[in-house]
């Protein structure tokens, strides 16, 4: 019953027209569909979608990627997109998840993170390319009520602690789809130091062939 899977995930943007060129041209993710106020690519089994309006602050978002072409996907990223490293270090190794990513900006300066999960049977020795990715898997939510939003989100979707801890961090779900709830006064964006502010957005979630849809909206999860 825990096992579900992001199947859409929708953010906004004032700047619609950049955001469509970085993901259609610099990203090359196929398009699924456009209209004068969104538009829609295809990242593996997920959809990313812009819808045009001002989301007031930064999102940060994770992709499964093969668990070996890390420094493959890195060296294929387009030289016009900006990196952000952590130090000195263009990838971190997240010990306690087994797994190994790296960050960059998109047009709105969201941060977009890259993860190789080598717990997941998912080695490619494909050239890595815009077919290589997996899914979506990780959405940030700031908060200052992290135990009152983890309970809302458990009872819409019964989803579990897969790693951290009330305090100010917690990330809930599985490796293939992970809600970061991070505390908005004591944890700052990694690995940018960015401040970590509450930002608007849908989601469509893929459970056993259902979709439930949930929204973040005014720092509240609401399921419809």
């Amino acid at each position: 019953m825990n096992d579900f899977r992001f199947k859409q995930l929708e953010l906004y943007s004032g700047n619609l027209n950049e955001q469509k060129q970085f993901y259609r041209e610099l990203l090359q993710l196929p398009l699924v569909e456009e209209d004068a106020n969104s538009f829609s690519c295809l990242i593996g089994s997920s959809v990313l979608k812009f819808i045009e309006g001002e989301s007031g602050n930064r999102y940060h978002f994770a992709i499964n990627i093969p668990a070996n072409q890390i420094r493959e996907s890195f060296e294929w990223l387009n030289p016009q997109i900006e990196k952000i490293p952590d130090g000195l270090s263009d990838f971190v190794r997240f010990e306690g998840w087994n797994a190994n990513a790296f960050y960059f900006y998109d047009a709105d300066r969201n941060i977009v993170e890259f993860i190789a999960r080598q717990n997941l049977n998912t080695d490619s020795e494909v050239p890595f390319g815009p077919h290589s990715f997996i899914g979506i898997s990780e959405i940030g939510i700031p908060t200052d009520h992290i135990r009152t939003l983890f309970d809302n989100l458990n009872a819409g979707l019964k989803v579990p602690v897969y790693s951290g801890n009330f305090d100010y961090f917690i990330a809930a779900g599985s490796e293939h789809a992970l809600f970061i709830l991070v505390d908005q006064k004591q944890k700052k964006w990694f690995p940018t130091h960015h401040r970590a502010l509450p930002a608007d957005f849908n989601l469509v979630i893929e459970r056993e062939s259902k979709h439930i849809k949930l929204a973040y909206r005014n720092g509240n999860i609401l399921f419809s």
